[in-house]
């Protein structure tokens, strides 16, 4: 077939538009990656979710917006969950990484992700939890600019960090 994928949504919304096909709305709907959906992806599972939907996304991972995703609609469907009565459940754990990365990702996203600037309170929201995480870890800023790094500032001098060179877990 010489179909693309847009081809498809496109072909989904004529027959959502046109009630083509015997579309019904489903009992159940799971949505995974939500974060990434487009207005066209939104329409469309929009129209099959009826009371029984399940969603899952992290909006502070959304990198397709050069394919059309946008993030406002994560934001926005999970008001109104809020709004009607559905839980929004957050995972602020994170196992993988060491309670240094974590704080630095938590000071840097704390800063330039806000209810102003990007429509989340990252602080209030989506901040790390650091109980229970594993100390250790090396944290290092980058800044490319004309396709030179440089290292701005050590993050040694920022946070007090020890290398742990010899952990069995990395």
């Amino acid at each position: 077939n010489k179909y693309t994928f847009d081809d498809l949504l496109n072909f989904a919304c004529y027959l959502i538009e046109n009630k083509e096909g015997g579309l019904d709305k489903f009992e159940y709907v799971f949505v995974d990656e939500y974060q990434d959906v487009t207005p066209l992806t939104h329409y469309i599972t929009s129209y099959f979710m009826d009371k029984n939907s399940f969603i899952v996304g992290d909006v502070k991972q959304s990198i397709y917006g050069f394919n059309l995703a946008d993030p406002t609609l994560f934001i926005e469907r999970q008001k109104e969950y809020a709004s009607n009565g559905g839980t929004s459940i957050s995972f602020n754990r994170n196992f993988r990484s060491r309670k240094n990365v974590l704080s630095f990702v938590n000071d840097v996203f704390s800063k330039i992700m806000t209810l102003k600037s990007a429509d989340i309170d990252y602080e209030k929201d989506s901040k790390f939890e650091l109980d229970g995480v594993r100390d250790g870890g090396i944290v290092e800023t980058h800044i490319f600019t004309n396709k030179v790094a440089k290292v701005v500032k050590p993050i040694s001098e920022i946070y007090d960090i020890k290398e742990d060179i010899n952990d069995e877990d990395e």
